[in-house]
């Protein structure tokens, strides 16, 4: 006689959240069985973004992610964009939708924060002025210049 276990397996992510180090490079989302199934999971899931412009700073895996009968884990991958812009850091949530085959585990939403590692623009003024009392009635007072060291660019 083979009996079978076919007590579905919670699901969570691995952890809450994360940070990246940098505005490059990726970050890895796992979600975990409590233990291995004999069928097919599913995990759908949403993502919301800090961002107005969403999706032009990375790139996310599609959902749903399916973890194959006899595995425990899943991934959902952030691919990060790095850009020349100076910004806030991004927080990027993903959370779980209803699982297939599976049950809701502890953690089912997971915060991933996009690190901005550009320089602020830098602002400087010289002033170098006088005035002609006598002169016409257009005078120039002085210059102020914008350089944004991450890009070489000056503005004036």
């Amino acid at each position: 006689v083979t009996t079978t276990d076919d007590d579905e397996p919670y699901i969570s992510f691995t952890s809450a959240s994360q940070v990246s180090h940098s505005e490059n490079g990726s970050l890895i989302i796992t979600a975990e069985l409590s233990n291995p199934s004999s069928r097919m999971i599913t995990l759908p899931f949403t993502v919301e973004s800090s961002s107005s412009a969403d999706g032009t700073d990375y790139s996310i895996s599609s959902s749903p992610i399916t973890i194959a009968a006899g595995q425990t884990s899943g991934n959902i991958v952030i691919s990060i964009s790095a850009d020349e812009l100076d910004e806030q850091d991004e927080i990027v949530i993903v959370n779980m939708e209803t699982p297939i085959n599976a049950i809701f585990g502890v953690t089912t939403s997971h915060s991933a924060t996009i690190t901005d590692d550009d320089h602020t623009p830098e602002i400087t003024s010289t002033q170098s002025f006088s005035i002609n009392e006598n002169s016409a009635n257009t005078t120039s007072l002085g210059f102020v210049g914008a350089t944004d060291a991450d890009t070489g660019t000056t503005f004036q």
